[in-house]
């Protein structure tokens, strides 16, 4: 954690050694570019009402654990920009060393879809922006033992 040396050093001129963590990094990249709410300069709305909101939760919604033991959390970024209304944006974090079901906030007459899932496997725990899955169960997502989710409501 938070290292400047070999230990946490990786050498992104060598991509044959790394290629699944390079391919990773750069759908994290093209999602944040396809993503206004999240390259805000603050997270607090402006006096137009444009701007993210933010809202956190827990396994169920609206009742975030902020114990210092606490092992997941979400959040949930929604609102607009100047020009148009964003797509909803929630990340789960689960380090608990089992899964555990998360409620999904409801969106109306938007759907949730997934972008990345860190507890799959062989190229499926991350998908291209704008290509990402729609879930089946719009109300509740099963999160893997010490993996994060992130999925996109539009």
């Amino acid at each position: 954690y938070c290292q400047d040396n070999a230990l946490s050093w990786i050498n992104w001129q060598s991509l044959d050694d790394n290629p699944a963590l390079f391919h990773f990094v750069k759908q994290l990249i093209r999602f944040r570019k396809q993503h206004p709410l999240i390259r805000h300069e603050s997270f607090t709305q402006e006096a137009d009402g444009s701007g993210p909101v933010i809202s956190w939760h827990g396994a169920i919604l609206d009742q975030p654990d902020w114990d210092s033991e606490s092992r997941s959390l979400a959040m949930h970024l929604s609102g607009w920009t100047k020009s148009e209304g964003e797509d909803d944006i929630y990340l789960i974090a689960n380090s608990y060393w089992e899964s555990i079901s998360f409620h999904l906030p409801d969106l109306g007459a938007k759907k949730w879809y997934r972008f990345v899932d860190t507890q799959l496997a062989n190229g499926d725990e991350i998908l291209d922006p704008g290509k990402e899955m729609i879930l089946h169960d719009q109300s509740e997502y099963d999160v893997g033992q010490r993996s994060v989710v992130v999925l996109v409501g539009r």
